[in-house]
């Protein structure tokens, strides 16, 4: 199957809501002391993909190419003054790429769930000329993730999962990666985490799950802040058991 699709969204500016007048973070703007109307940022987002079936339909495969540009991005109007005063709905992002993803069944107990995508990011038009032509900041631009999952009885299973991003570049939200000279200036290590999980049904009433996250208790960083005082650590090792009950 070969598919195309084409949709449009309109959401309220997606920085942090606790910003106060901080434009670049999500909150209220002010020009000249004064609040302002803003628009909402609008997205459009264009993809053109195929599904393929495999081995008896046991496996599907699929591919995507797709685009996805907002428009309307609310921004600060310099470094100095983004804490006070923004500019409304002057800035304009795009995000190309390409993914691949496959699931179903290998054998009639191995389960296999892939999936990888490659992007690029750039701030196609701001209120600040040198932001044009950056990266968006903390943008990965390869992320993938890998899971099996094998069922030695009909109610006892046993699998992993592999997840990887790769490393970005830091900075503002509005404003794009920080890069000086043609390379980055707060650098975010790529990562690879290791999650296990397990799951047994007692009858058709009672089952467990057992999910260990990050298994290997890994240190990580998903983002850091454009002044490069601090990073945001991912999550630490993590055991969750679920008990569920049918009645």
């Amino acid at each position: 199957m070969v598919y195309a699709s084409y949709a449009t969204s309109q959401d309220v500016n997606g920085g942090e809501p606790d910003a106060g007048t901080n434009a670049g973070y999500g909150g209220i703007v002010l020009v000249n002391g004064a609040y302002v109307d803003s628009k909402p940022e609008r997205s459009r987002n264009f993809e053109l993909g195929t599904k393929w079936n495999l081995l008896d339909d046991k496996l599907l495969f699929t591919a995507a190419a797709f685009q996805t540009t907002k428009s309307g991005v609310m921004e600060a109007l310099s470094t100095e003054e983004y804490a006070t005063e923004g500019s409304t709905n002057t800035g304009r992002n795009r995000v190309r790429g390409v993914e691949f993803g496959l699931v179903g069944n290998v054998t009639r107990q191995l389960t296999v769930q892939a999936g990888v995508a490659f992007m690029r990011s750039k701030v196609l038009q701001s209120v600040t000329p040198g932001n044009v032509g950056l990266p968006l900041a903390n943008f990965a631009n390869t992320s993938y993730s890998l899971q099996g999952r094998y069922a030695f009885t009909p109610g006892f299973y046993l699998g992993a999962t592999v997840r990887h991003d790769s490393g970005r570049c830091g900075g503002q939200p509005d404003t794009g990666a920080v890069y000086t000279n043609g390379q980055c200036g707060q650098p975010v290590p790529g990562f690879t985490v290791f999650d296990l999980f397990g799951g047994y049904r007692f009858n058709k009433h009672a089952s467990l799950r057992v999910n260990l996250l990050n298994a290997g208790h890994k240190d990580y960083y998903t983002s850091v802040y454009r002044g490069g005082f601090f990073l945001y650590k991912g999550d630490a090792r993590a055991l969750r058991v679920t008990l569920d009950i049918e009645l």
